[in-house]
Order: structure tokens, then sequence, then C-alpha cells
């Protein structure tokens, strides 16, 4: 059954970055994996096979044939995922219920809780500071734009973290989608960001021609 249209988050665990699993990882196969995982949310990897289902993770991945395969031997071998690309213990890290309309009646119901407990007079700082840190939890975490180059994304941020820059969570979301704008010269402007130094992305320099190429 595909997920709930309008279901546009999943559940990251928060202990993932000590997972001995994830930290056998090279640090793209760490980013893949979650691409991974947000394919299995939107019901990418469900419902086809075969060499359908192949060509699907290549193309969302943005993966040539020989590093798809070479990444689903390398996620299969610490039992990530299995030969069907199937996140693996995927139902006890995600939940049906995880809906924006399950969220909102959770909401609506602990702010009407707290206003009748304010109205009697019992209520007091502590749980309306649980309350809001609650809601702050459950706000969804936005996916990728379609357009991001995933394979372009993960090569700036392991260079971020490489000059001990990494990309700040709040920024990320703003950083993705400056990379995508670049369309097809997304891997371009990330190398020569890179070549150059650069903590930033910048459109593609236009270099000038040659003399001898007006001729």
């Amino acid at each position: 059954m595909p997920p709930d249209p309008q279901m546009r988050w999943l559940r990251l665990w928060t202990d993932i970055t000590g997972d001995p699993k994830i930290k056998m990882l090279a640090f793209e196969d760490r980013w893949h994996y979650v691409a991974l995982l947000c394919m299995k949310r939107r019901g990418d990897v469900d419902g086809v096979t075969g060499d359908l289902l192949e060509r699907s993770v290549g193309v969302s991945l943005g993966l040539g044939d020989r590093d798809r395969d070479e990444l689903k031997r390398r996620l299969m071998e610490v039992k990530l995922i299995d030969d069907r690309w199937q996140p693996k213990a995927w139902k006890k890290r995600q939940f049906p219920s995880d809906s924006s309309a399950t969220r909102t009646r959770r909401w609506r119901e602990r702010s009407r809780d707290a206003a009748v407990t304010s109205q009697s007079g019992h209520g007091d700082a502590l749980e309306q500071s649980r309350d809001r840190a609650e809601k702050e939890t459950d706000k969804s975490s936005p996916l990728p734009p379609p357009e991001l180059d995933l394979s372009a994304w993960a090569r700036w941020v392991e260079y971020r973290q490489k000059i001990r820059k990494p990309i700040k969570p709040p920024s990320v979301e703003a950083a993705q989608r400056k990379l995508a704008s670049y369309g097809a010269e997304q891997q371009a402007v990330v190398e020569q960001s890179i070549a150059d130094g650069y903590q930033g992305l910048f459109p593609l320099r236009v270099t000038p021609k040659k003399k001898s190429e007006w001729l």
C-alpha cells in the first residue's frame, strides 16, 4: 500500500551516527542510505521489481549501473538492506500512524488539554514547556529537492567536512535548493568550488575565448 501523499517525512533515529553498521560505511554511502530511506517513504522501491527497480534506484541516486550495484553490495554486506533494496527493520523505525493528520490531531488535543488545565488553575510552566518541546520535536524535516543531484550533494558535504566547515543543519535545506538550481551543472559547480577552495557554491565561470578561436 503506497504511503499517504501528505506524508513528507520519515523518522531518523538519533543514534544513527553511533550505529556500528552505519559507521562501517564510507561517508557517501551513508548519504545514499538516507536517500534510500526517503525513497522507501515515498514508495519508490515498492511495487516494482527486477531491472525496473534497479534502474529506478540508480536514477534516483544519480548512479551508473556499476556504482549502483556496488552500493547495493556494500549496503547488503552490513545488513542495512535486502536484495530488493528494502531497508531492514523499517517497521521497527517507522510507524503507519506517522501522518500529518495524526500529528495535527495530537497537537489539537494537547492544546485543548493545556487550555482546560490553565483555566482550572492547575497548570504549571513545566507542563507547558513539555508540550512546546513535543510540538517542536514533532515537526517534519523537508525532503531534498527532487532536482538535487545526490551524488554532487554528497561530494559537497564530504568536502565541507574535510575542511572543518560542516554545513549546519539550519542551512542544509537552503544549500540543497541552491545546488539543485544549477541543474545539469551541479557536479561541475561542486568541483569548481572544491578546486578553488570555496565554502560556497557559485555559477560556473565562463572562460574567455582565445584570440585564435575567434578566427
